[in-house]
């Protein structure tokens, strides 16, 4: 399997664990939308694309650590996640985030790599986020 299908964990409040296998290159379009429960997500090491509203609105959901192969955050991928306080992205492959792609609340902070930190602020900040959105360097 290469891809978390499009709605694939929709509203499913039941689940609370993931992790996502090292051969899923994509996650698809609100594939863990409203999953209430959600706590913890382990990215494989392969993921580079995580689509429009796929962690929306998980409020459960907290620290979140993307792979250094993530190249694309869809817009809303991670909106309103109240319980995230540390969002941190690994390497330097990221070349977009969507609209609101990491408005992720008001109150987290972004760790960002040395070497792309001030590109990857710029893409992030014009992206929309919170401005309470802390910025720190790793």
């Amino acid at each position: 399997m290469t891809a978390i299908q499009d709605k694939a964990f929709y509203r499913n409040e039941d689940i609370v664990n993931v992790t996502i296998g090292n051969n899923v290159v994509n996650v698809g379009k609100y594939a863990f939308y409203q999953c209430s429960g959600l706590e913890t997500v382990k990215f494989g090491k392969r993921v580079a694309i995580i689509n429009t509203c796929a962690f929306t609105q998980c409020p459960n959901l907290e620290n979140v650590t993307l792979p250094s192969s993530i190249r694309k955050i869809g817009a809303k991928a991670f909106y309103q996640c109240t319980s995230i306080k540390i969002f941190k992205i690994n390497g330097s492959a990221l070349e977009y985030v969507g609209k609101k792609g990491l408005a992720i609340n008001k109150t987290v902070t972004l760790r960002l790599p040395k070497k792309p930190y001030s590109s990857y602020r710029k893409l992030i900040k014009a992206s929309s986020v919170y401005v309470k959105t802390k910025f720190v360097k790793f």
